[in-house]
């Protein structure tokens, strides 16, 4: 492997490096303000609200949680980790350690999986940018933007080759 390459990958690792610590710091902040107000304590949904607000990325902890939020509302039963386990093909010890934190990233066929089976899209899963799902009317959006509605412009299009005539 090249040296750029090691670079790039130490670069990308330090940056996802520095967004946990940055996230984990700030939800820190916030639920100790929110303790010492006498406030309870904040939801995910909360939690993930601000963080979205001043734009600190969530992690992957955070976004498996707001899966399984939405994934609860749509499938009306409580969610296992066991049977996201057997969906990915993979432990439950492995599961326990996305859900705990322990795990910085999903990729490949994990990820795919995962995705697939919370009915979420697996570019939000892997980085939580982009969309989160399509919602059951056809739009697509996060949670917090299912009456988010995006216009596409319709073109049309004519091809001509010439006269069709034949010159000599």
């Amino acid at each position: 492997m090249n040296t750029s390459k090691l670079g790039d990958q130490a670069s990308k690792q330090r940056r996802k490096t520095l967004e946990k610590r940055a996230n984990d710091d700030f939800v820190g902040a916030l639920e100790h303000h929110n303790a010492k107000d006498g406030g309870d304590p904040l939801s995910s949904d909360e939690i993930g609200e601000e963080l979205r607000r001043v734009g600190i990325p969530l992690t992957l902890k955070q976004r498996l949680q707001e899966a399984v939020v939405a994934w609860e509302n749509r499938e009306n039963r409580p969610f296992y980790q066991v049977d996201l386990a057997k969906a990915c093909n993979t432990s439950p010890t492995a599961v326990w350690m996305w859900f705990e934190g322990k795990t910085v990233s999903l990729r490949g066929k994990n990820l795919l999986a995962a995705a697939t089976f919370l009915g979420i899209f697996p570019q939000w899963l892997a980085t939580g940018t982009g969309l989160m799902f399509p919602t059951s009317d056809g739009v697509i959006g996060t949670a917090d933007q299912k009456d988010a509605y995006a216009f596409i412009n319709q073109m049309s299009l004519e091809v001509a080759c010439g006269t069709g005539q034949q010159s000599e």
